[in-house]
């Protein structure tokens, strides 16, 4: 271990002497980007330094006018002093950066910056504040469609379901921030989350799973080069042996993350590392030893949490929030006068497009033709705009499928139904129909094979609305959904979107055509690090191993779910009902 730290160190004091040789010979805001893009590696190995490069790159932003970087910058600037212990500097670089990202309309910035303030007020134990500022993290997070952000939101309220003893719901967010890390390749988060899930072991008892989660953290950790998250593993894995009262082991552990935290002057850690160490030797029967480190806790404790700091931080909180609420009633009322604004000029927009329709309505003949001819062109490029954002690939084969074999399948639809409208022979009419019915159900299909094409990686809400639509269509059953909110913003491949979709249809299908249901029950939940799709039904149910059961295309349903790495399970009871059960593995590296 003394080899690994001796690395990170030099992978650390590397990244530093990098980034001070690289400065000078850039632009204003290509040194403001580096900085930023290094800030982590080089202040959680010394803080101070983070300080005074994080002071440098403020100073450039704002003299450049450089808002967007200048707002990143800010809220790097307040964790690096809220790691420093100078919380208020902390609160006030966060509340001006909040403020920017909100002018800028950067939801990924807002939801980065809540994140920390979250973190902050959970800190000084006000718990309604940090649960209110993590929510809109999250929301914020979904907004920009950035994972890693809605993961540390999630991860936040993981932590504050651990400071209420709400393990269950802890242990379930962090797995899912865990996921989600892995798939994003996110170490920097791993390391966090790992040590979030060792708390939970921790709590249960499994002090040896509780250590392993940890070490793999710090292994991550020091590879990186990061200082910061080492001292407070160490401080983890010496809690972690505390807890099992083997103060011994725990106090070589807070040893090893007193000297860290006192090298890059990690004060906040380094008087809890002090506290940990008197609680050790008191556990161990040498009281004075255990004295001598409470007298140092509580020397550096009142340093960082003195009455005058206390009301500082108190009085630089009311202050923002007060200048929070004239602004947003400022902005509240240029929002009505706006909306006054527009609502008139719609009204005037509607009396001049009425003047305006009465004229056209006269030459509406003679224009006729021209106007088709317009609206088919203004519909063609319309599509080829629509199409533009895609990938080439993905758009070369939906574009193929919708032009060629839609455009065929259409057109066979329609002189279908002219031939059923021509002909007078009743079963000749009812083949037709059978055949337009058939060509109407390929093209729902291909729709929606084109969709899941076109479709990226996208949450769980639009397979739920997707199911949903087509539930709607068939009126003979009735389905109903369950899925917890929390759950609908998992992100999906498409598929997993796609082949989820079919299996629901041919179990809501089946339902209908042979079990004579009255109630189709559709389930979505997480299994450990599996997505649980269960669908069940109250219809006539069936014998597992007859031919029979082939017919219901219970074949087809397993085959799909192999097709994702997923598992199928079907159960049914004659007179009782059947239920289908999917496992999903999420992704992992």
């Amino acid at each position: 271990m003394v080899c690994l730290c001796l690395a990170a160190f030099c992978q650390a004091q590397t990244t530093l002497d990098s980034v001070l040789a690289a400065l000078p010979k850039l632009a204003p805001e290509a040194q403001v980007m580096l900085i930023n893009a290094r800030f982590y590696a080089i202040s959680s190995a010394d803080f101070e330094q983070g300080k005074v490069l994080g002071e440098r790159a403020l100073t450039i932003a704002r003299n450049n006018k450089l808002r967007l970087l200048e707002a990143k910058t800010l809220k790097n600037l307040g964790v690096n002093y809220y790691l420093l212990g100078k919380y208020e500097l902390a609160l006030g670089y966060y509340q001006q950066a909040l403020d920017y990202f909100e002018a800028l309309s950067d939801e990924a910035g807002k939801a980065s910056v809540l994140n920390e303030m979250a973190i902050y007020y959970s800190r000084f134990q006000e718990q309604e504040k940090a649960v209110q500022y993590t929510v809109a993290a999250e929301q914020a997070a979904l907004k920009a469609r950035d994972s890693s952000l809605l993961a540390t939101a999630l991860d936040n309220r993981g932590i504050i379901a651990m400071q209420h003893n709400e393990w269950p719901q802890a242990q379930e967010l962090f797995l899912r921030v865990f996921s989600i890390r892995q798939a994003i390749g996110d170490s920097i988060g791993l390391g966090y989350v790992l040590n979030n899930l060792a708390s939970v072991a921790s709590d249960a008892g499994n002090t040896r799973l509780a250590i392993d989660l940890i070490e793999q953290s710090t292994q991550i950790r020091a590879k990186m080069g990061d200082k910061q998250g080492m001292a407070v593993n160490y401080c983890n894995i010496g809690e972690a042996y505390l807890a099992a009262n083997n103060y011994k082991e725990a106090k070589t552990y807070f040893e090893k993350s007193l000297a860290i935290a006192s090298s890059i002057n990690f004060l906040d850690l380094w008087q809890y590392d002090l506290e940990m160490l008197a609680k050790c030797e008191q556990q161990g029967g040498n009281f004075k030893e255990a004295l001598h480190w409470l007298n140092l806790s509580n020397t550096l404790k009142d340093s960082l949490f003195n009455s005058n700091r206390s009301r500082q931080i108190a009085e630089m909180q009311t202050k923002y929030e007060t200048t929070r609420k004239e602004k947003d009633l400022i902005r509240e009322q240029l929002r009505v006068r706006s909306r006054n604004f527009w609502l008139l000029a719609l009204i005037g927009l509607l009396l001049l497009s009425i003047a305006v329709g009465y004229v056209l309505i006269k030459r509406q003949r003679e224009k006729q033709a021209q106007l088709q001819r317009e609206a088919q062109l203004q519909e063609e490029l319309l599509r080829a705009e629509m199409y533009n954002g895609l990938q080439e690939e993905r758009l070369r084969i939906s574009r193929d499928l919708h032009d060629n074999l839609g455009a065929e399948l259409t057109l066979i639809g329609s002189e279908l139904t002219r031939q059923v409208q021509r002909t007078g022979d009743q079963t000749q009419q009812n083949a037709l129909k059978n055949i337009v019915d058939n060509t109407r159900t390929a093209m729902q299909q291909l729709r929606e094979t084109i969709w899941a094409i076109q479709t990226q990686d996208a949450p769980l809400q639009e397979l739920l609305t997707k199911i949903s639509e087509f539930a709607g269509k068939n009126t003979q059953v009735e389905v109903n959904i369950n899925c917890k909110p929390d759950l609908e913003s998992l992100i999906l491949s498409p598929g997993i979107l796609l082949n989820l979709y079919r299996i629901a249809q041919e179990g809501i299908t089946n339902a209908i055509k042979h079990a004579a249901a009255d109630a189709v029950h559709i389930l979505f939940d997480l299994q450990g690090l599996e997505l649980r799709m269960v669908l069940y039904d109250d219809g006539r149910g069936f014998q597992i191993n007859t031919q029979q059961a082939m017919g219901y295309g219970l074949q087809n349903m397993r085959q799909r779910a192999v097709e994702i790495g997923g598992t199928c399970n079907i159960s049914s009871i004659p007179d009782t009902g059947t239920s289908i059960t999917i496992l999903v593995p999420l992704r992992t590296p």
